[in-house]
């Protein structure tokens, strides 16, 4: 199965957005870093002290889910990135977009 990101938006005039990830990389806290051409999610160190995000296990699609407040997000289905990732973060690229058919 190809590891993705689902952005989707909770409403059309929201900037609250729902991610949807099948990657056990998002089975711990995460932190979610937005660029302007890709989002960064990495572990938080046990002293840092910012913001993160406890995924939520969705047993029935077998991946997890959380909910991000962020003007700049882009909706849709993006792969992970396997050249860029390891086991400390996860990167994905907004222009490696999956189109819809």
């Amino acid at each position: 199965m190809r590891k993705t990101v689902k952005i989707k938006k909770i409403a059309s005039h929201s900037i609250n957005h729902r991610f949807i990830v099948n990657d056990k990389f998002f089975d711990e806290p995460v932190i979610v870093e937005v660029k302007f051409d890709k989002i960064i999610f990495t572990h938080p160190t046990i002293d840092y002290q910012g913001p993160y995000y406890n995924p939520s296990k969705n047993e029935k699609y077998n991946s997890y889910v959380f909910f991000v407040i962020n003007d700049y997000l882009q909706e849709g289905e993006f792969p992970i990135d396997m050249d860029e990732s390891d086991e400390d973060h996860i990167v994905i690229y907004f222009e490696d977009k999956i189109e819809e058919k």
